[in-house]
Formats: C-alpha cells, sequence, structure tokens
C-alpha cells in the first residue's frame, strides 16, 4: 500500500492559484500508484470539488462535513474501500498566542480513517498554520496544547496498525522540535 500525504496550499498564501493548483494535483494523483492520498489545508468544498474531478480512481472519500469546508481542512482520498471515518477536535488552546491563531486552532483536529483491507486506520493532520513566519519559542503553536495532544496521541497510538498523513512544519533549532520528535 502506498500513501501520500500533501498540503495543498503551501506558500505563498495569497496568488497561489489553488483552483489551478487542486486540478494539477488531482491529475498528478490520478495517474500515479499511490493507493491513499491524505491532503491538508482543504478550506472549502470547491477545493474538495476539484481534487475529486480529477481524481476518478479514488472512490472513497474521508472527511466530516460542517461548514464551510472538511473538518480540520483535512481530507482523505482512497482506492482502497474505506469501512469508517471519525474526527476529533483538538479543543481550546489556552497558550498566549494571537487571538486568530486561537480560534483557527478551535477547528483543527485529527481526521481517522480505517480502510477494509488491509485493516488499516490512517490519521491525517494538520496543526495551525504559522503564518507570519516568526519560529521564535514564544510564538510556536505545539507547546500551546501539550495535555490536549498528549491524549489525542495516547487514542491514536490505541489504533492498531495506524500510519499518518500530517504536515508539521517545526523548526528544527526549537524547543518544539523534540516535542514532534517524541524527546
Amino acid at each position: 500500500m502506498t500513501v501520500a500525504s500533501l498540503n495543498i496550499r503551501g506558500v505563498p498564501l495569497t496568488g497561489s492559484r489553488l483552483a489551478a493548483r487542486c486540478q494539477a494535483i488531482g491529475a498528478f494523483f490520478e495517474a500515479s500508484d499511490v493507493d491513499v492520498a491524505c491532503f491538508q489545508e482543504v478550506h472549502i468544498y470547491g477545493h474538495l470539488a476539484l481534487l475529486a474531478r480529477q481524481m476518478r480512481s479514488f472512490r472513497y472519500m474521508s472527511f466530516r462535513r460542517p461548514l464551510p469546508g472538511p473538518a480540520g481542512d483535512v481530507v482523505t482520498f482512497s482506492r482502497l474501500p474505506v469501512s469508517g471515518t471519525t474526527f476529533q477536535g483538538f479543543g481550546a488552546v489556552g497558550a498566549d498566542i494571537p487571538r486568530l491563531a486561537r480560534l483557527r486552532a478551535r477547528l483543527k483536529g485529527a481526521l481517522v480513517t480505517r480502510l477494509s483491507r488491509p485493516g488499516v486506520s490512517l490519521v491525517n493532520t494538520h496543526p495551525v498554520a504559522n503564518t507570519d513566519g516568526d519560529w521564535s519559542p514564544a510564538n510556536q503553536f505545539v507547546p500551546a496544547c501539550p495535555r490536549a495532544r498528549s491524549r489525542r496521541a495516547l487514542r491514536i497510538r490505541a489504533l492498531r496498525g495506524a500510519l499518518a498523513g500530517m504536515m508539521v512544519l517545526v523548526a528544527c533549532l526549537s524547543p518544539a522540535y523534540r516535542v514532534v520528535l517524541g524527546r
């Protein structure tokens, strides 16, 4: 089984021609031998539709359906049958980070997709984006919710055969880097 993970938005945040990008990404995966594709930053259903139109052989999509787009901005496409989907929100963030970032963090979480065969669960997540490029310790979100993160990690570890698809951008010299590595 081949699994890929991709943040469809990337940088720059403006002027990225996202519609054309979604079409190109979808066409690439349709022509590939990838069995499961985990996407992050799928903010609205229009972007999901652009991907789906290009990825017709990926007959199974996994996401939770709130408005205005997929929960946590994460979607999993699969050529293999899916037997279940759950989404666990990360909850409130109590750290001293900008208000808008705290609000966005409440919408984030982990999408767990259970495949029928080979009986594998995939975890697709995307933490709050660092949109200002400030990687100083005072501006990092990883320490913001250690209890919530550890509870989710324990639940995710409890899944037998779980694979993770996520985008985590952390400066390698920061204290948060050790947290991501589990050290």
